[in-house]
């Protein structure tokens, strides 16, 4: 009887892995299941679906392959109106995940702002502050970091509201550019 009694114990030890890996592909077919769900929404044409399949995209893997699809993706759901997409376009292109110019950012930043998306003001601040597809703008930058502030996105405030129109000008646009492109990259 207990011969019988530890055999089925070790079996239940040998098979505990088989049990977790079971539980890992059931989880999986159902994240899955709710991508292709998505996805078929997405294809639909719903803005917010296309919108969320394409962080699925961006947030899935970290490959060239998928930030290129992602971008697909994020552009179908910024020409059907969706406003943190269009924010995100621009963050694509500021961080220079893709083709376009700084006056492409800034529209999408822009667009996205004054259709409903409020966190698109840091991205508008940034293109006021450094230049970036717009006029250096101090006062312009000040407004928008505040908003983003506001939103509790954060940025020091007070080191901005000390600086003066000469510390303004002395700030290197094109290095802050090159940073930021150097730490998403």
């Amino acid at each position: 009887m207990k011969k019988a009694a530890k055999s089925r114990k070790r079996d239940w030890v040998k098979n505990e892995g088989f049990i977790a890996e079971r539980k890992e592909a059931h989880q999986w077919c159902r994240k899955n299941k709710n991508i292709l769900e998505l996805k078929k929404k997405a294809l639909s044409g719903n803005p917010k679906a296309l919108y969320d399949y394409s962080e699925y995209l961006m947030n899935d893997s970290y490959k060239r392959d998928s930030l290129n699809m992602a971008h697909k993706w994020h552009t179908k759901a910024a020409v059907a109106g969706y406003s943190k997409a269009r924010g995100k376009e621009g963050d694509f292109i500021i961080h220079g995940w893709v083709a376009g110019t700084l006056e492409d950012a800034f529209n999408y930043y822009k667009k996205a702002y004054e259709t409903g998306y409020k966190k698109a003001s840091w991205g508008l601040g940034d293109c006021y502050y450094y230049g970036w597809g717009i006029e250096r703008i101090l006062e312009k930058a000040k407004y928008y970091y505040k908003i983003a502030k506001r939103l509790g996105i954060g940025i020091n405030m007070k080191a901005l509201n000390k600086m003066t129109e000469e510390d303004f000008l002395k700030v290197d646009c094109d290095q802050a550019l090159k940073n930021d492109r150097e730490v998403y990259n």
